[in-house]
């Protein structure tokens, strides 16, 4: 009779402790999918605990990598960063547009644009053989 509690009090922590580590997965997949590193968030949760979710709901930009405009982008480097991070998060499609950007707006980056271009046109190339009218 005494082990009850105890097995009950011990799926009640892994649950608790699954659903921390949960939280903290989908905010870092959050956070990079809206232009941050890990980083931030391990910070915030390390200081704030599960407090830092909620931290994070708030505070974290309203747009996403995917859903800003290439022609949004002021400097190159920054659009470089974020072709890199979309074509690390696997959207293929969003890099491509914006690896075409940059290759147009600064053309002293059109050859490295061009190059991570083409990378990214062989990793669509090989996901998905019907894509050949990729920008």
């Amino acid at each position: 009779m005494e082990a009850i509690p105890v097995i009950i009090a011990l799926v009640v922590l892994l649950a608790v402790l699954g659903g921390y580590i949960w939280v903290v997965s989908w905010a870092i997949n959050d956070a990079q999918k809206r232009g941050y590193g890990s980083g931030l968030i391990v910070v915030l949760f390390w200081i704030f605990g599960p407090v830092a979710a909620v931290i994070w709901l708030i505070a974290r930009p309203t747009e996403t990598l995917v859903q800003r405009a290439p022609k949004s982008y002021d400097d190159p480097e920054d659009a470089l960063a974020a072709a890199s991070r979309l074509d690390s998060l696997g959207d293929w499609d969003a890099a491509a547009e914006l690896y075409t950007s940059v290759a147009e707006r600064w053309p002293e980056h059109r050859k490295y644009a061009g190059n991570c271009l083409a990378e990214v046109k062989q990793k669509l190339a090989s996901h998905d053989p019907q894509a050949k009218d990729v920008p």
